[in-house]
């Protein structure tokens, strides 16, 4: 009688006949081997827990001192990726689990040296007209020539945050959707380990995370701003209306 309490895989087929004989007059057994079929098994050890996930990108912000050109600027990195592997009995398979996912951003918030912060109190008779054109700028590309306000800057490079935010966790849903449907087979003694590393240097799974940087990026351009300049406006436009409510009584020819 053989017995065991070990749960077991099996790897591959082999051949051995064990075959009893007893002479029950004598009590005497004999034991022989001829040859039959029969399954190599090896203890299943790995486990089948399913790891923690993660459900959306960590953004990781840097703040920049400079930029080129010394206006602000926001740039938004490709997504870095990590899996943990866990077995799957049902497919006898290992399978990925996306457990972080994170991009970095960098923002510089500021203006070049030849601006000046705009406000109601610094508006004068000669310089009001200038300043509530240079705050009622219609996109980034129409750059202020001598009025900025700091905190119009920042509200702006925030904006282009949330659209970066925005592209890149629409496209990072799908990229988490193709890795965690990848998989590599099954062999006795493969660790965790192993198995992440041969999941990762799948071309899949490299392709997914490149195709989630080239789609976020495409749809971030083709947002064209329409968030940095909601938010730049939503702190300009009242300094324009104040600038024109100073003006009206003493120079309101001067603030159209």
């Amino acid at each position: 009688v053989f017995s065991t309490s070990h749960v077991y895989r099996r790897l591959g087929p082999h051949r051995l006949t064990a075959q009893v004989q007893c002479d029950c007059a004598s009590g005497v057994f004999s034991f022989r081997t001829t040859s039959v079929d029969f399954d190599v098994l090896c203890p299943v050890t790995p486990s089948t827990t399913v790891p923690s996930g993660v459900s959306g990108v960590t953004y990781n912000r840097h703040t920049l001192s400079s930029s080129p050109d010394g206006w602000g600027r926001f740039t938004g990195a490709a997504p870095v990726v990590d899996i943990a592997a866990y077995y799957d009995e049902d497919s006898d398979s290992w399978k990925p689990k996306v457990t972080s996912a994170t991009s970095r951003e960098e923002v510089y918030v500021g203006y070049p040296s030849h601006i000046s912060e705009a406000s109601v109190g610094a508006a004068t008779k000669s310089n009001c007209a200038q300043m509530i054109a240079d705050l009622s700028r219609a996109s980034e590309y129409d750059l202020p020539s001598h009025w900025a306000m700091l905190a119009a800057v920042r509200a702006h490079e925030e904006g282009h945050a949330s659209e970066w935010r925005e592209s890149l966790d629409m496209a990072f849903s799908d990229a988490k959707a193709t890795i965690e449907g990848l998989s590599v087979s099954h062999k006795c003694k493969k660790t965790a380990a192993e198995a992440k590393g041969q999941l990762k240097a799948l071309g899949a799974y490299t392709s997914a995370i490149k195709d989630a940087f080239m789609s976020a990026s495409g749809r971030y351009e083709n947002l064209g701003s329409k968030y940095a300049m909601a938010a730049e406006w939503a702190v300009t436009r009242p300094v324009v209306r104040g600038i024109r409510a100073k003006a009206e009584d003493d120079w309101p020819a001067a603030c159209k």
